[in-house]
């Protein structure tokens, strides 16, 4: 009977490595994608019970990967270096996208902005707003990143001091800024507005260049310049700069 079983679950992992040879690990359901590592870990057993137990558990996919090892081995026919690889996946999966970006990234538009900051953000709480601003030399390199504030989980204000300091620490003027909306949705709101209109003034004064403010969000994510925000804001303080004398006072 034994025999029967071990022969049962070659077959079916024979099928499934035939599936992701052929169509990818994106055409598995997150059970299958966890009962696929687990093979690795769990030679003898039927991994697909396990992995739901796992979903059932810890809620998502993300959340069995951000448990705790004592946790997953709660899971009836968990093994410790089963537990132990899950919990180590973020982990990877980070260094993964840090050295596909290069120690110093290119920033060449707003698409590669988003692509940088999705990465940053996927490592932070998702359940408060942060700030990350990145400094990038005439060509694109990114020469200075960091996170420059955090707030709570419905807004977040800007360090007005670090941001003057980071900037000033280097010779590039261009920089994009981003945060993140522990909403999920990335439309901006009329405080998101209202900054964006302040910094661009900011930038101008103390001749820096803000290339583009990005909202990150679960469900998508939202680029102020792709939505000319950003020319908008930064013309309208440059014309009211032009008509404006040393006194403050507007010129007829």
């Amino acid at each position: 009977m034994a025999k029967d079983n071990d022969n049962l679950h070659a077959n079916h992992r024979k099928r499934m490595r035939q599936r992701i040879a052929q169509n990818g690990l994106d055409s598995l359901q997150d059970h299958e994608v966890l009962e696929y590592i687990l093979y690795a870990f769990i030679p003898r057993k039927d991994t697909n019970p396990i992995a739901h137990k796992l979903l059932d558990l810890a809620g998502s996919l993300e959340n069995v990967f951000n448990s705790s090892v004592e946790m997953l081995m709660s899971v009836p026919n968990m093994t410790y270096s089963a537990s132990l690889f899950l919990t180590c996946m973020p982990n990877i999966i980070k260094r993964y996208n840090l050295q596909k970006h290069g120690d110093k990234p290119l920033l060449l538009n707003s698409r590669s902005a988003i692509d940088y900051f999705k990465n940053i953000f996927a490592h932070e709480d998702q359940m408060q707003e942060n700030f990350f601003i990145a400094i990038v030399a005439p060509d694109g390199r990114v020469v200075d990143s960091c996170k420059i504030s955090k707030g709570d989980s419905d807004q977040c204000k800007l360090d007005v001091k670090k941001f003057i300091l980071k900037t000033a620490s280097t010779q590039a003027k261009d920089f994009f800024i981003s945060h993140n909306h522990p909403s999920g949705i990335p439309t901006p709101s009329l405080t998101d507005f209202e900054f964006t209109k302040w910094l661009a003034s900011l930038s101008v004064t103390l001749e820096l260049h803000m290339i583009d403010h990005i909202i990150i969000a679960k469900n998508g994510h939202y680029s102020f310049r792709d939505n000319g925000i950003i020319e908008q804001y930064t013309n309208e303080f440059k014309t009211f700069c032009r008509n404006t004398d040393v006194n403050g006072k507007y010129r007829k």
